[in-house]
Order: structure tokens, then C-alpha cells, then sequence
């Protein structure tokens, strides 16, 4: 029986595998983002509460994004000797596409709906979800692994934002709606820092991820940002582009783009030969079945033939219907239902 917490320890388990590789992959034009420390908290292991000075990211000028609609595929990579996760982001996200990575990223995407609708793969190899991301330097947490080393942290589900609106409204309403408050919290100020942010991810007793965010600052004799609190010119170096912190692996990085056409093609090809057998097996499924239907000129069943069994629907490029609320494989804040 393949459990939650399985699940996420297989995810655990593909760490040094990725680290091997990302290591084979350095050059000198990224070594620096190689060397953060990621915090995934979609691992177990890497659940708890962290409070972390917070720092921009070079590309966007913010230290945090959030990442909408994102689907991902687990299957076999011979670089890693097993299955690993491909994530495939929205398409905004990538930035700008030739008409020719645009073509691929429209033909991978629906080809996920495709499978996503059918049911061919379990939610341990298929899951829609969502992620928040972070830079900053941690100056406390409750996780044993995680170093107070600058970092990036990434929370699965992008409703971390509504966490943050909350907290946001509530120091405003109390500052009697000023909000300079803001700019002592997020600043590019190497030392002098009193804002702070802390965040918490935990896989509850109700199998979902319970999460929390605050910004907070110095205040009397509560100072989570120690007096010799200080970003390193190594630190800033680091905080470079948050996209490609949660694309990993598959980031082009020869160019230092999120999107990286030999993965897409890799995951088309992939989806299409699935698509292909399922299709071969549901057609050898009907032989010898005497309610199959009778395919006129148009490859359209007659419809005056009664009972006739259901068709795999065809690959369109129109967005599928949003699945019903409680799909396991639907992990936007929470991880997948254990599968009996």
C-alpha cells in the first residue's frame, strides 16, 4: 500500500540522486545557485516552523512567488537510475517561448489532460498542485535538518499567499493603515535588518497541510533577527531567480532559462507512447465484444447502435474540466490520499 508518508520519503529519497546530477552539471555561470540550501517542505522531514530574514530575488526584485496551476509526471530517468517527479509550470511562468517551445509546451500540457482524465497513471506518478517559494537567510527553526544558512524555501501549495494577505492586513489595520511597516521586512539592506518573516508547514492529523505566516519585527526585548544579522555578498549572489529554484533539474542550464525544450520533448514523447497503448489496448479490449460499436467513414459510432461502450476521448488542445473537489491526485495543500 503506497501511504502519504511513504510518498513523501520516496520524494526524500531522490535527493542525493538529484544532487549528483546538479553537481555534474555545474559550470561557472551557476554555480552559486547550486549551492543554496532548498528547503522542500513537501518532504516530511522538512515540515516544521522556520523564521527567516527575507532577501529579492535578482530577476523579479521579490523574495517570494507563488506558482498557480502546475502539473507534474513521475517516471523512470536513467541519469538518476529511477522514477523521478518533471514539473511542468504554467505557461506564464516560463517567460517568453519561441512559436516553437510554445507548439511543445501545448502539446505536453494537453496531452497531460488527456491522461489526467483518463486515469492512466496512480496519484504516486500524476499530481496537480501548486508551490510558494522563498528567499532569505534562516535565523531560527524547528526542523533539525535545516541549517540557519541562506535559503530557499518552497511551501507546496500557493495558498501560502492568502496566509500572507492576512498577516499583511492585520500589522496595516494595526499601524492605523500605514504600511511602511513593509519596507523594514522586505529590503535589499545587507545589515540593519529587523523585519523578519515566519512560516510554518505541517501534515496535520486530518492529512492536510496545516500552514501559518507572519511578518514580524524587533520589538523590546523579542529579537528573533540578532544585532549581527548581516547578508554576505555570497548570500546575495545566491538569491538569483525563484522559477528556476523550483523547475531544479530541468531548468535549461546552459542558458539559465526555466524552460528547457529537450525535458519537454522528453515528457512528450513520454505521455504520447503511454497515450498510444492505452489507446491499443482499449481497441483490443473490444474484440470479440458483440455491443462494440460499428465506426462509420467519419471514425464516428453508428449512432443507432444501442449500447455501445465509451470511446477514449480525443487529445484536444481546450483546457479539461477542473476535476471534482476531493480528486486525490489533487495536491494543492495537501498531499495525496492513501490508496487501499
Amino acid at each position: 500500500m503506497n501511504t502519504n508518508e511513504n510518498q513523501m520519503d520516496d520524494d526524500a529519497l531522490e535527493v542525493d540522486a538529484l544532487m549528483d546530477y546538479v553537481n555534474s552539471k555545474k559550470t561557472a555561470a551557476f554555480s552559486d545557485t547550486a549551492k543554496i540550501q532548498k528547503v522542500n517542505m513537501r518532504n516530511k522531514a522538512k515540515q516544521g516552523n522556520i523564521t527567516f530574514v527575507p532577501f529579492p530575488a535578482s530577476v523579479n526584485k521579490m523574495p517570494f512567488m507563488f506558482f498557480k496551476k502546475v502539473y507534474e509526471l513521475k517516471y523512470y530517468h536513467d541519469k538518476f537510475e529511477g522514477e523521478t517527479w518533471r514539473t511542468i509550470l504554467d505557461k506564464a511562468d516560463y517567460g517568453t517561448l519561441t512559436p516553437e517551445e510554445n507548439a511543445l509546451y501545448d502539446s505536453v500540457r494537453s496531452k497531460f489532460e488527456y491522461v489526467w482524465n483518463e486515469d492512466l497513471f496512480d496519484f504516486g506518478h500524476i499530481r496537480k498542485t501548486s508551490y510558494s517559494a522563498y528567499y532569505g537567510k534562516i535565523v531560527h527553526t524547528t526542523i533539525d535538518e535545516v541549517k540557519p544558512i541562506a535559503s530557499c524555501i518552497i511551501v507546496p501549495s500557493s495558498k501560502m499567499s492568502e496566509k500572507q494577505d492576512e498577516s499583511s492586513s492585520l500589522i496595516t489595520s494595526m499601524q492605523g493603515g500605514n504600511r511602511l511597516w513593509f519596507q523594514s521586512v522586505v529590503n535589499k539592506n545587507p545589515k540593519d535588518r529587523k523585519g523578519f518573516i515566519t512560516l510554518g508547514c505541517n501534515l496535520g492529523p486530518d492529512n492536510k497541510y496545516a500552514l501559518s505566516f507572519t511578518y514580524g519585527m524587533n520589538e523590546g526585548f523579542t529579537k528573533p533577527v540578532p544585532d549581527n544579522f548581516e547578508f554576505t555578498k555570497e548570500d546575495i549572489e545566491m538569491f538569483k531567480d525563484l522559477t528556476l529554484e523550483v523547475i531544479g533539474w530541468q531548468r535549461d542550464w546552459d542558458n539559465s532559462r526555466a524552460f528547457n525544450a529537450e525535458v519537454f520533448k522528453d515528457i512528450d514523447a513520454y505521455l504520447l507512447k503511454e497515450i498510444t497503448e492505452y489507446e491499443a489496448k482499449w481497441a483490443t479490449d473490444q474484440t470479440g465484444n458483440t455491443d462494440a460499436p460499428i465506426v462509420n467513414n467519419n471514425n464516428a459510432a453508428d449512432s443507432m447502435i444501442p449500447n455501445q461502450p465509451a470511446t477514449p476521448n480525443p487529445i484536444a488542445p481546450n483546457p479539461a474540466p477542473t476535476p471534482a473537489p476531493g480528486d486525490g491526485r489533487i495536491t494543492d495543500g495537501l498531499p495525496p490520499p492513501p490508496q487501499s
